[in-house]
């Protein structure tokens, strides 16, 4: 499966998981993936230039841990949401992705009742049945970063991994090709396999394995991307920085909201700096 394959079944089962109703047919179900990701071609995905099933295939293959057939509607396909995960991945915390994510943080996960908990690092105890799951380094975040920048060639055109994070991806975003866009997906492919490594490593049976993986992907889909802070630009990527990594996200997001919220009159008197807009500017126009 490839990165962007992963995001667009991310972004169908997070829509899924809105869904007003228990149940949907094959023809809602084919216009709600339209709408939530209209550039996904799904003959090309399932290798099906022509014929029919394509469908019917695509969701034995990629959504079968939330889609069940039911009935039939006519000659319709009813299918049921099965939008719990056994009553645990709906109400799957984004703190559970937050605190695997980042190196030093004070709470550790654990495997309790074959569900995700969330408990203190200090002076952590757990009985026989418990089984913990370390959150990522700061070694292998950068073994990640070394890895993208030797697979796309670009490692002489940015900062040193040493540098801050918010250095390394403003060097990023300023090379042409779409480098950051990229860099998200890969890290969030990466991130999602040093996870599945994790239950792999502590012998946590498949049927469990496969739940608790989806119940760490709906907490990231509830999580808000983090940033580190651009005011520790001369510091190193630390656990300081990771203990702040949440207010430049919360600030970024307010800002956005005002902008959207803002007449075109009051847009045109803001003073942004020319590079950043006119770098907008072609990302939109290599969007269109």
């Amino acid at each position: 499966m490839t990165i962007d394959t992963q995001i667009a079944i991310d972004e169908i089962v997070s829509a899924l998981q809105n869904w007003t109703g228990n149940t949907i047919t094959g023809a809602r179900l084919g216009e709600l993936i339209m709408r939530t990701v209209p550039d996904m071609n799904m003959r090309t995905i399932m290798c099906m230039p022509s014929g029919s099933g394509v469908l019917s295939k695509f969701i034995d293959r990629y959504l079968n841990h939330i889609l069940t057939r039911s009935s039939k509607q006519g000659s319709d396909v009813v299918y049921s949401i099965n939008t719990t995960a056994s009553g645990k991945s709906s109400e799957a915390s984004p703190s559970l992705w937050q605190t695997f994510v980042q190196p030093n943080t004070n709470t550790a996960i654990i495997i309790r009742n074959s569900n995700l908990e969330l408990i203190d690092n200090v002076g952590l105890k757990t009985d026989q049945n418990e089984k913990i799951i370390l959150s990522v380094t700061d070694s292998e975040l950068q073994e990640i970063q070394t890895n993208f920048m030797d697979a796309n060639n670009i490692s002489d055109r940015l900062p040193n991994i040493s540098e801050t994070y918010y250095k390394w991806t403003s060097g990023l975003k300023k090379i042409e090709g779409s480098y950051y866009k990229k860099w998200i997906q890969f890290r969030l492919e990466k991130l999602e396999y040093l996870f599945k490594t994790r239950l792999e490593s502590l012998m946590i049976e498949p049927d469990l394995s496969k739940e608790l993986i989806e119940i760490m992907r709906v907490s990231k889909l509830a999580a808000k991307p983090t940033v580190v802070e651009k005011n520790n630009i001369n510091k190193p990527y630390t656990e300081k920085n990771s203990s702040n990594l949440k207010l430049e996200q919360i600030f970024q997001s307010a800002i956005i909201e005002v902008i959207q919220n803002l007449p075109l009159s009051e847009l045109r008197e803001i003073k942004l700096p020319c590079g950043v807009v006119f770098d907008a500017i072609i990302n939109q126009n290599n969007k269109s």
